[in-house]
């Protein structure tokens, strides 16, 4: 490889020859360094807006295509009233399903929810944070988010306390969808953060306990809760 196409801490491991040997691209594809600010082209200045240096790899299948939400639009248009999301709570029992427009349903009603308590404030200072697992809210979040023109953050209790507070600090976090309320508890007694709502997914102890002592800086809600109360 050229050693125009890597950087000091690229020579000091052998990343690039792995990242070889897995992808195997094309000679004229730039190598892309692990570092955050390489990992990605800007494509606009003026927003920011940015792509995969590997997209020249792809091809559009479908033409009408090109962001998040178009995905899902599209995935609506040819199947309505078709299964969308599914859950199950053990594997002994069936999945119940959301239909496309049922999702669809959601995704209108949590975007102009978050729109109605967050407001319409610059990129930067509205993103939404997401800490949990994997979940029909975290796909309805998601993609209410890239509707409504809210950046998201995902956070991991893997990543560790450290990594977790430089992120609220950075990203001045002030909404957050937290899987249960020992999660909400985690961030709200854990971190000092800009966080002033909070909206869980799942009920249990934790979260009308928190909804008592945390009362006094921030609005908690269960997900279906802030569904019907905000938006009504």
């Amino acid at each position: 490889m050229p050693s125009k196409m890597q950087c000091k801490l690229c020579l000091q491991s052998d990343y690039p020859h792995q990242y070889y040997k897995v992808h195997k691209p094309d000679v004229s594809e730039p190598y892309v360094c692990p570092h955050l600010n390489k990992q990605s082209i800007i494509i606009d200045s003026e927003t920011g807006a940015r792509k995969s240096p590997f997209t020249t790899r792809f091809t559009l299948k479908f033409s009408d295509v090109r962001t998040v939400k178009d995905l899902f639009e599209k995935g609506l248009e040819t199947s309505r009233f078709q299964p969308c999301l599914g859950r199950r709570f053990s594997q002994d029992e069936p999945y119940i399903w959301l239909k496309y427009i049922e999702v669809d349903d959601k995704i209108q009603v949590f975007g102009s929810a978050l729109t109605k308590v967050a407001g319409h404030i610059p990129w930067d200072d509205n993103c939404v944070g997401i800490y949990g697992r994997n979940s029909p809210e975290w796909f309805i979040t998601q993609h209410a988010c890239a509707a409504y023109g809210f950046p998201i953050v995902p956070i991991y209790a893997t990543l560790g306390d450290e990594a977790m507070r430089h992120i609220l600090e950075l990203t001045g976090l002030r909404v957050i969808i937290c899987d249960s309320g020992e999660e909400a508890f985690h961030i709200l007694e854990g971190f000092s953060s800009s966080i002033n709502l909070v909206i869980v997914v799942n009920d249990g102890p934790k979260v009308a306990e928190a909804k008592v002592r945390f009362s006094s800086k921030v609005k908690i809600y269960l997900f279906e809760e802030f569904l019907v109360s905000v938006s009504a």
